[in-house]
């Protein structure tokens, strides 16, 4: 669950994700890492479609939408049916890596985002342009920083609040990741 300092934590990963590489000139992200088919809300063959075993789900499904932060029925919270179908899916998912965690040779928990612009900083983030993403107990993965990976895994389609307030839609329980190709 997102608790208010889970929160912060994902705030200060995501302002040091985008501001860090123009204060200490990191690395940016590699040209061409992004496919076209998956920047932003174009979704394109992102937004459906089959990879082996997992359905390849773009941000347009994702984040294509808006609901009522304050509701505590998430029936009646405007979620749409293509959205909540999607639930307990194996998936791919395209985007960037947030740290929460590290243990063993790499990262156990981090926020999926859409692009590392989406800053949190000052104010709440958007519940549905990142996806709490775990991997599975004892193990890690393989952290990419500053990088747009493919995460593979099942998604649930499962609300965290915070005050009252939903602050998160989505959590997966990662099974790889990898390089976006």
């Amino acid at each position: 669950m997102l608790t208010p300092s889970r929160h912060m934590r994902l705030k200060s990963a995501i302002v040091a994700a985008v501001v860090a590489p123009f204060l200490f000139a990191a690395a940016s992200p590699r040209a061409g890492a992004q496919p076209s088919a998956q920047v932003g809300r174009s979704g394109g063959a992102a937004a459906s479609g089959k990879t082996g075993a997992y359905m390849n789900v773009g941000w347009n499904v994702l984040d294509g939408f808006s609901i009522d932060p304050y509701t505590t029925n998430i029936k009646k919270a405007g979620i749409p049916a293509n959205v909540t179908a999607l639930d307990s899916i194996n998936v791919k998912i395209g985007g960037y890596m947030l740290p929460f965690e590290f243990g063993g040779t790499g990262v156990t928990e981090f926020a999926l985002t859409e692009s590392l612009d989406s800053c949190g900083f000052g104010e709440m983030l958007v519940m549905t342009n990142w996806v709490d993403t775990y991997t599975k107990p004892g193990k890690s993965a393989t952290y990419f920083e500053y990088e747009y990976v493919e995460a593979f895994g099942r998604l649930r389609i499962y609300p965290s609040f915070d005050n009252g307030q939903i602050v998160n839609l989505y959590r997966m329980v990662l099974d790889s990741v990898r390089l976006a190709k």
